[in-house]
């Protein structure tokens, strides 16, 4: 049953709309006025929007005059904003206004612009949840334990999910695209650096795309020849990537600790599984 909280906000703008800039830093706020607040955000911004309420008060549908309704759901951008001490009306808008633009965007089927991102199976549901019936084909591939490959078109304006209508049109099939999609990230992407003392080590290279890092077979065959055993990594955040080698156990408690710590205070969450590298791809670590 839907909650009660959120149904004022479907009447119209509220008081409060012009202040969300305001409220939203401040230092005990709470999650329900975090969620009002995010309400408040999408009326400021975009004034053609109706709102209504979810399941939960994390979810927020939006329908605007320019499409059909999309669900917003505000759980990842609540753990990213909650430990920021500045900067967070500008974080709610550059999240809320990428979600909305996305839903709007309709971008050509482009070979170039294909795109590995690495997700969990909760992303899956979230986005499954803005698609319509007939659009509820999302292009994706199980990679190991509860990550997933899900394609995407990179554009200048946002990252737009890629459906199976989109490979009909580029007349691709699934056995082509991880080679093609990796391709064109690898050209997107700024270098791959490897970061730390040891014995757990960082890879960065850019934000966006850190977690798929873990496709790129060339560079983990480069690792893998400093390394005693074997690979163990994983992706507790979409921007950040971190290994060690499985026959340290201090590498595998700092890795574990280190997982723990992000799930616990970052944003963009993954995954909080570690993952062996193995001849037969990456498997879930014990």
């Amino acid at each position: 049953m839907a909650i009660e909280w959120l149904k004022k906000f479907a009447k119209g703008p509220t008081a409060s709309q012009n202040d969300w800039r305001s409220e939203i830093g401040k230092a005990d706020l709470t999650k329900q006025e975090f969620c009002s607040l995010c309400v408040d955000a999408l009326r400021d911004l975009f004034k053609d929007a109706t709102i209504a309420q979810g399941d939960s008060m994390e979810e927020i549908s939006v329908r605007r005059d320019s499409g059909d309704p999309i669900t917003i759901f505000l759980s990842n951008l609540w753990s990213k904003i909650r430990s920021l001490q500045g900067g967070r009306a500008e974080e709610i808008e550059r999240f809320l206004g990428a979600m909305v633009r996305a839903a709007d965007a309709r971008p050509a089927a482009n070979r170039d612009a294909m795109v590995p991102m690495i997700k969990d199976v909760a992303y899956l549901k979230e986005i499954l949840a803005n698609f319509t019936e007939d659009d509820k084909q999302t292009v994706t591939e199980h990679l190991a334990g509860d990550l997933w490959i899900v394609y995407a078109f990179d554009t200048p304006e946002t990252i737009v999910t890629m459906q199976k209508k989109h490979l009909r049109e580029l007349e691709l099939n699934t056995q082509e695209l991880r080679a093609l999609a990796i391709e064109n990230l690898r050209r997107i992407l700024p270098p791959v650096l490897q970061h730390g003392d040891g014995p757990v080590y960082l890879l960065t290279a850019g934000a966006d795309y850190v977690a798929s890092l873990l496709l790129f077979d060339d560079v983990w065959a480069e690792i893998q020849e400093t390394t005693a055993g074997d690979i163990v990594a994983a992706v507790p955040s979409r921007d950040v990537l971190l290994f060690t080698d499985s026959t340290s156990k201090e590498g595998i408690e700092e890795l574990r600790a280190s997982i723990t710590r992000i799930t616990n205070s970052g944003g963009y969450l993954v995954s909080s599984t570690m993952f062996r590298r193995t001849i037969e791809g990456w498997k879930p670590f014990s």
